[in-house]
């Protein structure tokens, strides 16, 4: 009988110690582990390569910071050439297989063990994210769909906008798990800001 092999999240051990709130400025924060992630860098012919993953997956390839997702799977554009491919319903050889298909046009490489990624959502989301990444979360710029790379508390992520909530997810190495739960903690609790995991809800504690 084959093995199972249940993926263990980088912040596993915080989302489980949250208690209950109830707070109504409560920010729902969550870990997801369906997904599988890998890095695309184009060789060079990016119009061959934005029809060739037009056809294979359905979707378009973006040419600037942007979200562009088919409901299941996502391309994030994450600079000059390389975007970040998010995929649902992938399984371990994701990376491979997408290497396979896009032979020739890009090279790929593995990131769903190397990456953590958080999605938050609520409407605190903005006021906390503008707190440490070092661009603009006004709705009026920086709204569904949209994509950035930069750094929070020294940590490098990428982030992009889901919905309106608005509903953010953010990328960064499994490595920085723990400087990273320690900025949201420290920033939710200067602004009086709980967190919700599950239903449940969380107010932040002095340490």
């Amino acid at each position: 009988m084959a093995e199972t092999i249940i993926p263990r999240g980088a912040f596993e051990q915080y989302l489980r110690d949250l208690k209950p709130s109830g707070n109504a400025n409560d920010l729902r924060i969550e870990e997801r582990l369906d997904l599988a992630m890998a890095t695309v860098m184009s060789r060079g012919d990016d119009r061959a390569l934005a029809a060739k993953v037009h056809g294979e997956f359905g979707l378009p390839l973006p040419s600037t910071p942007r979200r562009v997702s088919n409901g299941v799977n996502a391309l994030v554009g994450i600079g000059p050439g390389v975007w970040l491919a998010v995929f649902q319903e992938a399984g371990p050889l994701m990376a491979s297989e997408l290497a396979s298909s896009l032979a020739g046009l890009a090279s790929v490489a593995d990131q769903t063990s190397a990456y953590a990624l958080l999605r938050i959502s609520g409407a605190s989301a903005r006021e906390v994210l503008s707190r440490g990444a070092f661009i603009d979360f006004d709705p009026s710029v920086f709204g569904p769909g949209s994509a950035a790379v930069t750094t929070i508390s020294h940590i490098g992520v990428t982030i992009w906008q889901i919905d309106e909530t608005p509903t953010f997810e953010i990328a960064l190495f499994r490595s920085f798990a723990d400087s990273f739960w320690h900025w949201m903690m420290t920033t939710c609790k200067a602004l009086g800001v709980g967190l919700v995991r599950g239903g449940r809800s969380a107010p932040v504690q002095d340490d």
